[in-house]
């Protein structure tokens, strides 16, 4: 691309020989495999999150019981 001074914008022909089509395909095809790549290990991150929430809800319901029972048995008093 190149702009001219009157405003005018040209674009110059590309004229690549195989060995940079070559070179620009496989930079292509690796940043492709990066990006799905990255993409599986998102979603690796993403389950295992889920994961671990759910076991924090769990967590939290046994903390909430014990709390429960706990009152409970002061409420009674010695027995």
């Amino acid at each position: 691309f190149e702009g001219d001074i009157e405003g005018e914008d040209r674009y110059k022909a590309l004229v690549g020989d195989p060995e940079d089509i070559n070179t620009l395909y496989e930079m292509v095809r690796e940043a492709l495999g990066s990006s799905v790549h990255l993409r599986q290990q998102i979603g690796e991150e993403a389950a295992g999150r889920a994961r671990g929430e759910q076991k924090m809800e769990q967590l939290e319901k046994q903390v909430n019981t014990m709390q429960a029972l706990l009152r409970g048995a002061s409420a009674r008093g010695p027995q």
